[in-house]
């Protein structure tokens, strides 16, 4: 049906053969931070500190409440489009940030960005989470395909996706960019 093909697209952690025995469950869950913990993704090769087991249902909280302060911070007189971003680093650090347009187009930054780059310039060297929050009520947006690389140079955080309602989804880097080129790339052997 429409209704249960709009379901399984929201939730992206799911293989679709066994999305329906535990599709009312998992929306459940994935909404209204419902359940405490939220599986975190094991990190990419050695290219981050280890994260732990789990996102708790407080670190979550906070981050989108992070994420929505820094959306209304964001600058974006020519788009509109508002974006907040908050990051949990992997010495449990979080960290916002917002859109920042420009007149010359391409020198604008993603929320995402605005947020890992505070957080390195204060010494992150891994990240455990990234929230990601916009205007959008119709669709719970992703991370562009510039801040998905920036976002995996810093580990395999997991992802979570707020519209304002509060529905989310959550998924890993590895997920949004499979085969990514990063730092272990750049190994010499």
């Amino acid at each position: 049906s429409p209704m249960s093909s709009t379901l399984l697209r929201r939730i992206p952690l799911l293989n679709p053969t066994t999305a329906c025995s535990y599709k009312a469950a998992l929306i459940n869950s994935y909404r209204n931070f419902s359940h405490s913990h939220i599986a975190l993704p094991k990190p990419m090769g050695d290219v981050a500190p280890q994260t732990p087991d789990v996102l708790s249902k407080e670190e979550l909280a906070k981050l989108f409440e992070l994420a929505k302060a820094a959306k209304n911070n964001s600058y974006s007189p020519y788009s509109k489009f508002r974006v907040g971003a908050a990051v949990l680093t992997s010495d449990n650090r979080m960290f916002s940030g917002c859109n920042v347009e420009n007149a010359s187009y391409g020198l604008t930054t993603c929320a995402e960005r605005c947020a890992i780059f505070k957080a390195a310039s204060e010494g992150m060297r891994g990240l455990k989470a990234v929230v990601v929050t916009t205007d959008v009520a119709d669709k719970i947006v992703y991370p562009c395909g510039a801040c998905r690389q920036v976002i995996a140079e810093f580990g395999n955080p997991i992802v979570v996706c707020v519209a304002p309602d509060g529905s989310m989804e959550s998924t890993t880097m590895e997920s949004l960019l499979p085969k990514s080129f990063g730092p272990a790339d750049l190994m010499k052997e």
